[in-house]
């Protein structure tokens, strides 16, 4: 998987002979599957990741340690970009690259 941290985000490209897994994963107290929909992940401003208005996440699956999103109604839709997070934990998800990294606390999951 090639990650790039751009625009306050982290973006994924699968690698030749990558494939998601499209199975569920927690999220503090949520339990997140294929298709969900999400606005916002963490509560607090230094630990969270917002969608503009109109916008959300959709979750796809994960590879490896790393989960992705497709970004809707438009932005980064999985060919060749994804949305993407370092899954730690349930409770700890990471955006970043080699230039610093960020971290997400997922104790609320807000859905579309």
């Amino acid at each position: 998987m090639v990650t790039v941290l751009k625009w306050g985000a982290m973006y994924g490209m699968l690698e030749e002979g990558e494939t998601i897994r499209t199975e569920a994963i927690q999220l503090g107290e949520q339990l997140i599957v294929p298709g969900d929909r999400i606005t916002k992940i963490g509560s607090k401003a230094r630990t969270a990741f917002e969608m503009q208005d109109g916008f959300w996440l959709e979750y796809v699956g994960r590879v490896d340690r790393i989960i992705l999103f497709v970004s809707r109604p438009t932005g980064a839709n999985g060919d060749p970009w994804y949305y993407a997070f370092h899954y730690v934990d349930p409770e700890t998800l990471i955006i970043g690259s080699a230039h610093g990294c960020k971290d997400i606390v997922p104790d609320v999951v807000q859905f579309v």
